[in-house]
């Protein structure tokens, strides 16, 4: 987990903020949109937006680096109840071609899913929940024990897509 995402968000904005600055496009595109995660764990949603924003204009060009810049902007514009603009930034990061299934497009599915809900499309909500259990459990059961236990148990998009898949699907 970055330091970014633990919590300590503006403490950790600062460091980040200046290897945002690099000159590797890479080390400033992921820096800028760990900045806007530093900035929402803050509370200063707007400053995370900006960050947020920023990161897509580095990572232009870098499709991984565009989704995970995606996905910060999604986790703003639903924390500033944005709905509509969080489903949108959710769509634009997952329809982006990646290899793999990075970490943060675990949580463009959750929001996905939970912006769904929150706009009324149930079915198109069942569907993304549904969608996003078999990524965690596919991710899961490639992973050994000791790191598939962590995954289930510590990592926030995994543990909250595993709840809502019980709560909304119960045991489908």
């Amino acid at each position: 987990m970055s330091i970014a995402r633990s919590g300590d968000g503006a403490e950790a904005a600062d460091p980040l903020a200046q290897l945002a600055r690099a000159p590797l496009p890479t080390v400033a595109g992921t820096a800028q949109s760990n900045v806007a995660y530093a900035l929402m764990a803050a509370g200063d949603l707007a400053g995370a937006e900006r960050a947020a924003k920023e990161g897509l204009a580095k990572s232009t060009g870098m499709t991984v680096l565009e989704a995970q810049a995606q996905a910060v902007l999604a986790a703003v514009h639903m924390a500033s109840g944005r709905v509509q603009d969080a489903l949108a930034a959710a769509d634009t990061a997952l329809a982006l071609p990646v290899m793999g299934f990075p970490r943060h497009l675990d949580e463009c599915e959750l929001i996905r899913a939970e912006a769904l809900m929150a706009v009324g499309r149930t079915e198109d909500a069942l569907a993304a929940i549904q969608a996003a259990r078999a990524h965690v459990l596919g991710t899961a059961a490639s992973l050994d024990d000791e790191d598939r236990s962590s995954y289930l148990t510590q990592v926030r998009a995994s543990v909250r897509i595993l709840d809502l898949a019980r709560e909304w699907l119960g045991n489908v």
